[in-house]
Parts: C-alpha cells; sequence; structure tokens
C-alpha cells in the first residue's frame, strides 16, 4: 500500500479512536439496549427467538455477544464490533481505490469517515454499520469478479451471497441494495456476460436463506416468524408511519426530506458529485458498466434513488423512515464514485462552477434548515470553492511542465478540503463532553451498584434501560424500573426506594414534561433529597412514603 494512504489511514483510524474516548455520547437507551440484552442472553447461551424482532438480527448481535463473552458487558465490548467492521469498511474502499492514485483514495477515506453520521454510528450498537460493511463487501465481490478475476464464478457467488446473509442477518433494510445488483444482473445478462456468475449467485443465496428459515423453523416452529416479530412489533410512528399519513407527508418524504437529512448530516458531498459523474461518464459506459468508474457511480446513483424511493413494505407504499444510519450502507460507495472528481476539481481545477453551485447550494439548504453544521462544513467549503475557482487549472498533460508553485497551490486545496471535513467531528466532541456521559455511568456503578441491599429505583425509560446495562443485566440485587411500572409494582416492606432523575436520558425518551408524574415534576417534601449535582443534572431523592408515588395532584 503507498505510504501516502497508509499513514492517511492510519491517521484515521487514531481519529476514530479519539472520537470514540471523548465524543462517546452514550447509548440512545432503546433499540440499542435491546441488542445489548439479546448479545448478553446469546453470550450466555440463553438466546430465545420468539415475538421480538430485534433477536433475529445477529449480524450485529452475535459480533457483540462475542466481545461480551471476552470482555464482559461493558462499553468497550460494546463498540468494538462496530468500530472492527467500520475498519473493515475503510480497507475495502481502499480496494476499490488501488486503481487511482493516493489523493483519491485519501479523499475517498475522508468523505467517508467524516461524515457526521458515520462517524457517530462507527461505534454504536447499531446493525446499520454490518450492513454497510455487508453492502461494500458484495460490491467489492462483483467488482474484483469483473473487472480482476473473471473465474471461480461458484466461488465469487458464494461470497455475493454470504455477504448479502450477513447484511440481511443484521438488518431487513439489505432489501434497498436489491435493485443494486438487479441492475448489474440484468446489464450482464443483455450482454450475455458473466451468466454463470449470476446463476450461481442466485443458487446460493436460495440455499443459505433456505438455511437460514429451517433454522429459524427449528427454533420457533414457523419459518417466517421473523416477519411475523416484524409485524408483531410495528406501530404508529407520527414521522413516518407513511401507510396511515396523508399522501402529502409521502411526497415530502420521497421529495426533498430525506436529501434534507443527508445535508444535515454532512452525508451530501459525495451526493452531489453523481449527476456530475453521470454526465462525464455517459450512458453507454453506466448501462455496460465497463470500467471501474461507471461500476462505482452507477452502484452508488441506484443505492440512492433506492434509499429514496423504495418501498419496505410489499402490501403499501411505505418509504423507510429519514433517518440518517438508515442509508449509511450507500456512503462508501457514494464515497468511492465521487472522490475522482473531487481530486479533479481540486487539484487539477476541473467543472470549477459545478462545484461551486453545488457547494453554494449546499449552503443555502443548510441555512434555511437552521443546521449547526453549516458553519463547520458547508460555509468553509464555500470559501474554498471560491479561492478555487480563481486559482489556475492545471491539465494532467502538462503536469510535468506546470511550475512548483501552481502545484503546491493544488496540493494545500486537497489539504484545506480534507481539514475542512474535520471541523464538525471535533466541535462534536466537544458537545459529547458536555454531556457527561461517563458521570452518569460512574454514578450508576457508585452510587447504586455497590450497595450491600437490594434497592428499587425508580426513573425514566432510558435510565432505567441504561442502568440495566450497567448491571450486566442482573436484577437479583437492585431493580430498575420505570415511572409507568412503578404504578402497579409491589414494593416489599422495608426495602429502599429512590427515585433518579436524570435530565438528559429524559431528554432521551421524549416525553413531554406536563406528561410525567407528579412526582417528578415537584418531588414533594417527604422525598429526601440524597443526592443532586447540576453540573451532570443528576438527583436522587429516597422516598420513604410510598403512597406519594399514587397522587395524582
Amino acid at each position: 500500500m503507498n505510504l501516502t494512504k497508509t499513514l492517511f489511514a492510519l491517521l484515521l483510524l487514531a481519529f476514530l479512536v479519539v472520537y470514540h474516548l471523548w465524543g462517546y455520547l452514550g447509548h440512545f437507551g432503546y433499540d440499542d439496549m435491546y441488542y445489548a440484552r439479546f448479545a448478553n442472553d446469546l453470550a450466555q447461551g440463553k438466546l430465545a427467538l420468539g415475538i421480538d424482532h430485534f433477536a433475529y438480527r445477529l449480524g450485529i448481535v452475535a459480533p457483540v455477544a462475542l466481545f461480551y463473552k471476552l470482555l464482559g458487558v461493558s462499553d468497550t465490548a460494546s463498540a468494538l464490533p462496530a468500530m472492527g467492521m467500520s475498519i473493515l469498511t475503510g480497507l475495502l474502499i481502499l480496494y476499490f481505490c488501488r486503481v487511482y492514485n493516493a489523493t483519491v483514495a485519501c479523499l475517498a477515506l475522508a468523505l467517508w469517515m467524516l461524515a457526521h453520521w458515520v462517524l457517530f454510528y462507527a461505534d454504536k450498537i447499531m446493525p446499520d454499520v454490518p450492513v454497510a460493511l455487508a453492502f461494500t463487501a458484495a460490491l467489492a465481490v462483483v467488482y474484483r469478479y469483473r473487472f480482476e478475476q473473471q473465474q471461480k464464478a461458484a466461488v465469487y457467488a458464494f461470497a455475493l451471497a454470504a455477504c448479502l446473509l450477513f447484511g440481511y442477518l443484521a438488518k431487513e433494510s439489505i432489501w434497498l441494495t436489491v435493485p443494486v445488483f438487479g441492475y448489474i444482473a440484468l446489464s450482464d445478462v443483455v450482454q450475455k456476460k458473466h451468466l454463470k456468475f449470476w446463476g450461481y449467485s442466485i443458487l446460493f443465496g436460495g440455499l443459505l436463506l433456505a438455511v437460514n428459515f429451517g433454522y429459524i423453523w427449528i427454533e420457533t416452529g414457523n419459518p417466517l416468524q421473523r416477519f411475523v416479530a416484524i409485524q408483531a412489533n410495528s406501530y404508529f410512528m407520527p414521522t413516518c408511519s407513511y401507510e396511515v399519513l396523508p399522501l402529502s407527508a409521502t411526497l415530502k418524504r420521497i421529495g426533498y426530506e430525506l436529501w434534507q437529512v443527508f445535508v444535515g448530516g454532512g452525508m451530501a458531498l459525495g451526493i452531489i458529485v453523481l449527476p456530475l459523474a453521470w454526465y462525464k461518464i455517459g450512458r453507454a459506459r453506466l448501462w455496460a458498466i465497463t470500467d471501474p468508474q461507471a461500476f462505482a457511480t452507477i452502484t452508488a446513483t441506484i443505492a440512492a434513488l433506492s434509499a429514496n424511493f423504495m418501498t419496505t413494505s410489499f402490501g403499501v407504499y411505505k418509504p423507510l423512515c429519514a433517518d440518517p444510519r438508515h442509508y449509511l450502507f450507500f456512503m462508501p460507495i457514494a464515497a468511492i464514485a465521487s472522490a475522482p472528481f473531487w481530486y479533479a476539481y481540486l487539484y487539477a481545477g476541473a467543472h470549477k462552477l459545478y462545484f461551486l453551485l453545488a457547494i453554494l447550494g449546499l449552503c443555502a439548504v443548510s441555512y434555511v434548515s437552521g443546521f449547526e453544521i453549516n458553519n463547520y462544513l458547508y460555509l468553509p467549503l464555500l470559501v474554498l470553492c471560491v479561492v478555487r475557482y480563481f486559482l489556475p487549472n492545471i491539465s494532467a498533460d502538462t503536469h510535468a511542465t506546470t511550475p512548483e508553485t501552481p502545484l503546491m497551490v493544488a496540493r494545500v486545496c486537497v489539504f484545506v478540503f480534507i481539514a475542512t471535513l474535520f471541523a464538525y467531528p471535533i466541535k462534536y466532541m466537544s458537545y459529547a463532553q458536555s454531556v457527561h456521559y461517563n458521570r452518569q455511568k460512574h454514578f450508576v456503578w457508585d452510587y447504586f451498584k455497590n450497595k450491600p441491599e437490594k434497592n428499587v429505583i425508580i426513573t425514566n425509560e432510558v435510565q432505567r434501560n441504561l442502568s440495566q446495562y450497567y448491571c450486566s443485566f442482573d436484577t437479583t440485587q437492585h431493580r430498575f424500573i420505570t415511572f409507568k411500572e412503578a404504578e402497579n409494582y409491589t414494593f416489599l416492606p422495608q426495602q429502599p426506594v429512590y427515585l433518579f432523575l436524570n435530565g438528559y436520558t429524559q431528554y432521551l425518551c421524549g416525553t413531554p414534561w406536563e406528561k410525567l408524574p407528579k412526582y417528578v415534576q415537584q418531588p414533594p417534601a417527604t422525598f429526601e433529597k440524597v443526592f443532586d449535582e447540576i453540573s451532570s443534572g443528576l438527583r436522587v431523592y429516597k422516598i420513604h412514603h410510598l403512597e406519594e408515588l399514587k397522587k395524582k395532584e
């Protein structure tokens, strides 16, 4: 590997570690804690497949369970699988970029890893990072077979099927990648190329799915139990239950909302290049997929369109919610497709007007939407684009005879671009520090976990989930219950009962203040305040008169 690429990859790896240590916000307290619980069950050999669809997502549950088995339940063990899979995804990006120079490879890595939500989820217990790895690996298999190997069709077909199965085991959203492989297969069939590869792919894909369904049949008595669980766990979401929301909500979602989310999450820098790539590459190359650049461009474009338009239901038209984590899967290939064009622009000055107008558009959308990232990403890039517009172009044909000064200026443009991508992640680390997650976690350990007697701690739902996780899901000593559960809980005589309030986890719950119990809004005078820390927003009360929990006023 080129020394420049190696050093830059190590820099990003070091930054990922630093970001985890100083930018870690903790957990959301819902989905991630369900995965953690099932991973702990699997590590202890007692995972039961039933009516909870999260239990079937072994693509994230199994790797986390392995680290829980080795290291115990902890944030480190929870983060290592996602971080490891992020590193593997980065290596696949470098593999794709072998046909380009080192600067293009570095730009592709930076465009992918330094996108806000990509970096944010790179150490989280969520299935979207495994899906991104699975999709990128599957594309790498097809890429290698088409452009490098063209032998051992059965071996590569099995590898493709295995990658997609891994993605399916992680999350059902791998379904959104079907149009990508469908297009490539259709192109090959029409051209009568690689037919054996696609035939084997269908065969092995069907066999692996049959094995998966058979395992579920043995465990639950119903081969389709995973889909039954998904249906049983579906609920109305006021922002994206499009099958029951007005048509206008669906039109907004497929019209602009998802693209707006990409802008706000710093995920748009690869996407905005795709129209330019289409124009420069041309329809003939994109249809025939004759070269690596055409391959990356067409797969990234179809993946982006599928993410925006494709339904997640066979019965009704229901696009996926506009939550950025669902769409991490095509960020790597978008970075690969766009990096050569960013390089041609930053280094050689190609397509100056296009990039200036594109970044100006991102600035406008970000400003109108009130996105904080505008000040840290898009506005600095707009300044860079304005400056680059007036700098001289460097033609590839005259590169060897170009004076050193213009070459140095071009290198500075590339450096400033990559440095700008670091700005918002660094700013976000300062915000993460203000949340005091580590303090909140250690407080549960120090104040509750080590108490010799068994306590009942009443708190919000997110704090309950997190506290159970901090205690390795051991309920034999302390019992953390929610405000709702406290209404019908059977308290034992002489058992200490506490009210634990945490402003940050209450915010994560999303429950309006006025809907919280009165004793939470204004703890009665009979509640003994035993801890109050303003900096972390933590308060603990000891409850001596349980009848206060029943009062409505």
